[in-house]
This record gives C-alpha cells, sequence and structure tokens, in this order.
C-alpha cells in the first residue's frame, strides 16, 4: 500500500524548487514563437538572463558557505590538535658525553611521552653553563652535579625534581713513578720549589674548591681537557689532575692502561662532607671505586641530579600532567637503565640528607 504522504511531500518539494530564485533560471526557457511580439520576447529573453544571474549568485553563496563550515570544521580539529601535542622540553647534560646522555633522556622520555612531555637533548655545555641555562630559560632542564647548583645564584629559578640519578665520582691522577698515596701527600713535597700545579675540569673545580690543603702552599689550577692534561702530566708540567667522571668514561681506563699514570685517593676531613646545597642535601659521599685489581681506590662522589627551570615546571599537554610531575614519576622507573648507562654500582645510594 502506497504512503499518501509521499506523492504531497514530492509535490511540496517540487514547489519549493520551482519557487526558488536558484532553480527558477534552470526552468524559465520562455521560448518566443511567431505568436509573440516582439515586446514579449525581449521581455521574456531579460526574464531568462535575470535568473540566471539569481543562479550564479546562489552558487557562489552556497560555494562560500559550505567552503567556510569545511574550515571552521578544519580549524577546530587544528585546535583539538595542538591541544593535544606533547609538550618539548630542551635538556642539556653538564659534564656528560653526548652519547651517554642521549641514552638517560631516552630512557626517561620513554616514560613521560605517554604523558605528553617529549625529552630533547641539547648542545652539550659545562655543567655552570647549563644552570645559567635553565636559570636564564634558554633550554628547560639540565642534568648536572649537585655540587654546581651551590656554585650558582639563582636557585629561585629552578626546582631539583625527582630522587638523583646517578653517580659523578673525583678522579685524581699523578705521575705513577711518586710515592704520593692520597691528596695530602701532593702538599708534603720536599723540597717546596714551586708552585703546586693542578689541571682541573669546569665541573671538578667546585671539588677542588673545598678541599682543604694540608698545608698552606700556593696552588696554580689551570682549566684542562683530558688530554692535554695527561701529556702535561707526562712531562712534568703539572703536578696532579683532577676530574669528575662517571666510571663509563675513559678516563679511568685511560689511566689504568697507562704505567705512566695512576690513581691517588681522596680521603677529605669531615668538615669536606658538611657541605650542602642549601635545599637540605649534601653534595658528597665517600666512596670506594673497586676496578677488580687491587685494592678499591677511596674518593668522593657527587649526585647527578635533574633541575627544571621555573618557566617550565607547570607546562603540560592537554589531559596530561604537569611537566615536574612527569620527570618525577619517571626517574625512579628508569633509575636500573640509567645507572647501567653510566656503569654505576647498581646498589649505588646517594648522598645522605643530612650533613651534620
Amino acid at each position: 500500500m502506497q504512503n499518501s504522504a509521499g506523492p504531497v511531500n514530492r509535490i511540496g518539494l517540487q514547489l519549493k524548487l520551482a519557487t526558488s530564485p536558484c532553480i527558477q533560471g534552470q526552468q524559465a526557457d520562455v521560448h518566443g514563437d511567431n505568436l509573440l511580439s516582439e515586446r514579449i520576447v525581449r521581455a521574456a529573453e531579460e526574464q531568462r538572463v535575470k535568473h540566471r544571474l539569481a543562479g550564479f549568485a546562489c552558487a557562489a553563496v552556497l560555494s562560500v558557505t559550505v567552503g567556510a563550515v569545511g574550515q571552521s570544521t578544519l580549524d577546530a580539529r587544528l585546535r583539538g590538535q595542538l591541544d593535544n601535542a606533547p609538550v618539548a622540553l630542551e635538556v642539556a647534560c653538564g659534564a656528560l658525553d653526548r652519547e651517554p646522555c642521549g641514552k638517560i633522556l631516552a630512557e626517561l622520555s620513554v616514560r613521560t611521552s605517554p604523558k605528553g612531555v617529549v625529552l630533547k637533548q641539547a648542545d652539550p655545555m659545562p655543567a655552570q653553563e647549563a644552570v645559567s641555562a635553565v636559570c636564564e630559560a634558554r633550554i628547560a632542564a639540565a642534568i648536572v652535579p649537585r655540587d654546581a647548583l651551590a656554585r650558582a645564584d639563582c636557585a629561585e629559578r629552578y626546582a631539583i625534581v625527582g630522587p638523583p640519578l646517578f653517580p659523578w665520582y673525583a678522579l685524581l691522577v699523578v705521575r705513577a713513578d711518586t710515592s704520593l698515596r692520597q691528596w695530602d701527600d701532593l702538599f708534603r713535597v720536599e723540597p717546596v720549589t714551586r708552585p703546586l700545579t693542578i689541571a682541573t675540569t669546569t665541573t671538578s673545580q667546585a671539588v677542588l674548591e673545598r678541599l682543604p690543603p694540608a698545608r698552606r702552599e700556593p696552588v696554580s689550577v689551570t682549566n684542562q681537557a683530558p688530554d692535554p692534561a695527561l701529556r702535561q702530566l707526562t712531562t712534568g708540567a703539572i703536578d696532579a689532575y683532577l676530574a669528575v667522571e662517571t666510571l663509563g668514561g675513559d678516563l679511568i681506563g685511560r689511566v689504568r692502561g697507562n704505567p705512566r699514570h695512576a690513581f691517588l685517593e681522596l680521603r677529605p676531613s669531615q668538615a669536606f662532607f658538611r657541605a650542602g646545597d642549601g635545599k637540605g642535601h649534601c653534595l658528597y659521599r665517600t666512596a670506594a671505586l673497586d676496578f677488580g685489581t687491587g685494592p678499591p681506590l677511596t674518593t668522593v662522589s657527587v649526585d647527578a641530579v635533574m633541575i627544571l627551570g621555573g618557566t617550565f615546571r607547570a607546562v603540560h599537554a592537554k589531559g596530561g600532567p604537569e611537566a615536574a610531575t612527569a620527570l618525577t614519576a619517571a626517574i625512579e622507573p628508569a633509575r636500573a637503565a640509567i645507572l647501567s648507562v653510566t656503569k654505576s654500582p647498581p646498589g649505588w645510594r646517594p648522598a645522605a640528607s643530612s650533613c651534620q
């Protein structure tokens, strides 16, 4: 049985289309014949032109309307993509080579990316420069030795996020043909013919500043890269070389593989370990490095910490946690992998929180 509403609806639609100015131009094809006067023919032609112009105008309006709707939808879609886009944080590793730095950031980024925070490696720079770059908002974050923070004067512009990541170790190198065994022995050499000369890196300067000499003797300090420092040590141009490295650095292998060089022990007084970072954490702790042959080497370690600039603490992707929260949550689960990258002892513990 046919639905009576069908024909009625179709007729109504036809009437609407017929009366629409956008359609009338297609139907009003008035043909003159011999019975029409010239006036009627001219009027019909004018009417046809009017309807065609109206049709063109309607088409233009429809095109603009559809285009506007499409653009609006596209804009909304792009806005949604931007709102959900991850936050990219540029991170520098002060005093760490590019390769291990990249591996550490990859371990952290695997855990922060699902939360909308992606870590990008910045150009290598010394630890103190990395702290300054964070304070000046040139980079978002940095991984630096904790004692580098004690030398900075912008503590209000950054925050330490999460627990320490891994240890750096102070390594004191001398010529192997001396009778020196530890730090204090450097100041007991007789006769004193010239000032004691110690080469350091930009990172180890903070350690040297806190190592009290056993006697008051002028100390000449030069900032040297490992290669020239070891060469000058061999020739006797300097007396010692103090560096701060991870166990994954190449200095240990180079010294232990060279019969002309040897490590000295660092056994500072208790006053050395009372130094703190001003935020309730000690800077150093005693460490014993076992190289597999001979007795362990006693030295000091300093924790690697991540700092995040104040400008970036609260940034986040839509629906995700703040950057500081995402980083803090990522460090502990990544700790074992990070210790492996830096070849640190699996049972490593950070410095104490009480320095008294």
